[in-house]
């Protein structure tokens, strides 16, 4: 009983223990899918551009940022402690390959003093045999040298006799126009042989050509169908919808434009804020332009802020996915591709 006892406390511990895990990761799955994610992107462009933008979570305790200062740097900090740096990775790697590529300088110079010093100290004597071996070679080369010139006057000579062989048939004036005709025979021969095998060139790419434009009127042909029926149309409306609502959800929450223009053309300057004019709809409400004469510079910075929830994404997404109908519309979007 006592055993029974104890391995029931046992397990009663690791049923708690398998609890709590999965409570644990239950909630952070839920922070993950309902807590926001804000984001913020600034660009400020003076004498040199410069730009961050930034992810956080749950305030401080999760928070990416990509810089751009003349190059691009990704930092990660947990609980404000950063545990990423790419910038530092790899200040720390170059250091690391000098410092190995300077021991191995160290090592190479080490070694060749050693040889150099193992050199010195051995002393060559000379030896009777091997001068009288070079007393031989010299003899030898002296007598090549000797008969070498004999060679190279036959060599010259064969080569003389050539030259010869090839100019012994030159062209004289007379002879010319039969040259020509020759010349021209030989053109209309390739000519004729060419036009001969026209069709057989011209049929692969006609025959690829055709296929090309059979598949395309056959994909017009098969998507106008498609996009006919009532059910595709009811798909492409329920699609809209949902990605309208997606964008609206990820749109910045508050946004600030501050733009300054400088030219010495007054007709730039008035170009410039026709066209300011013509966006103003299309932009946020915090959005000051000012053109003016001057030198010629653009400055100015832009601010974004938003943030997005993860479950919204997921709803939406798995409502496109799960909708039967969208499933047979993309199959058949799909079947229309292998046309």
């Amino acid at each position: 009983m006592q055993m029974l006892a104890v391995i029931l406390d046992i397990l009663k511990i690791i049923g708690i223990i398998l609890l709590c895990i999965i409570a644990a990761l239950l909630i952070i799955i839920l922070l993950v899918l309902f807590c926001p994610w804000r984001y913020c992107v600034d660009v400020k462009k003076e004498e040199k551009l410069t730009g961050k933008a930034a992810v956080s979570w749950l305030l401080v305790l999760l928070r990416a940022e990509v810089i751009y200062q003349g190059a691009v740097n990704l930092r990660i900090r947990v609980l404000g402690i950063p545990i990423y740096d790419k910038l530092k990775r790899e200040a720390k790697a170059a250091e690391r390959q000098e410092k190995a590529a300077a021991k191995q300088q160290k090592k190479e110079a080490g070694t060749k003093d050693k040889k150099r010093s193992d050199g010195e100290e051995q002393t060559v004597q000379p030896d009777i045999a091997a001068a009288s071996v070079e007393e031989d070679e010299l003899t030898e080369n002296t007598l090549s040298e000797n008969a070498s010139p004999k060679k190279e006057s036959t060599i010259k000579d064969s080569g003389k006799d050539t030259k010869k062989g090839k100019s012994r048939h030159k062209k004289v004036w007379w002879e010319f126009p039969q040259y020509f005709f020759e010349l021209l025979m030989g053109w209309a021969e390739k000519l004729l042989e060419m036009l001969l095998n026209l069709p057989e060139l011209i049929e692969g790419p006609t025959e690829r050509l055709e296929k090309k434009i059979a598949s395309v009127i056959g994909k017009a042909e098969y998507y106008t169908k498609l996009f006919r029926k009532k059910g595709s149309q009811w798909v492409i409306d329920y699609l809209k919808l949902r990605i309208f609502k997606i964008l609206k959800h990820i749109r910045p929450r508050n946004a600030r434009i501050d733009l300054y223009y400088a030219a010495d053309d007054p007709a730039k300057v008035a170009d410039m804020m026709a066209y300011y004019g013509m966006a103003l709809p299309w932009l946020p409400k915090h959005t000051n332009f000012t053109a003016e004469l001057g030198e010629p510079r653009l400055e100015g910075s832009i601010r974004i802020k938003g943030r997005v929830c993860l479950i919204v994404l997921l709803w939406h997404g798995l409502a496109i996915w799960l909708n039967k109908k969208v499933k047979t519309f993309l199959k058949l979007f799909k079947e229309g591709q292998k046309i």
